[in-house]
């Protein structure tokens, strides 16, 4: 719930709740990786659905299944480039992450 309310108020929650995980799993990158997968999911699917009844939106099957299909092609990509990054560089990765998004909240 806090998360949800940093990222409400300063659209920073996606870069906390990362370094969150990232801590919770003391750097396991795989453990990591499948949390961050499996909130994002679960918010943006509740997300889309709030959307959905708040805008009373009646959504095509091909739209839907358009969206499915991108979210597939994004977990595939994503796979693809994670066995490309080393756990010490995935976790520096994170950290620079999270530095460029504090910049640019601090300039925004």
């Amino acid at each position: 719930m806090i998360i949800g309310l940093i990222h409400g108020l300063t659209n920073s929650g996606g870069t906390l709740l990362t370094i969150f995980l990232l801590s919770l799993n003391k750097n396991l990158k795989k453990d990591t990786r499948q949390d961050i997968t499996f909130f994002y999911l679960f918010l943006a699917s509740f997300q889309f659905l709030i959307f959905l009844i708040f805008f009373e939106i009646n959504i095509s099957i091909n739209l839907l299944i358009n969206y499915i299909g991108i979210v597939f092609l994004g977990v595939i990509l994503g796979n693809i480039i994670e066995k490309k990054i080393g756990k010490s560089e995935f976790t520096i990765l994170i950290d620079l992450l999270a530095f460029l998004s504090a910049i640019f909240l601090i300039i925004l």
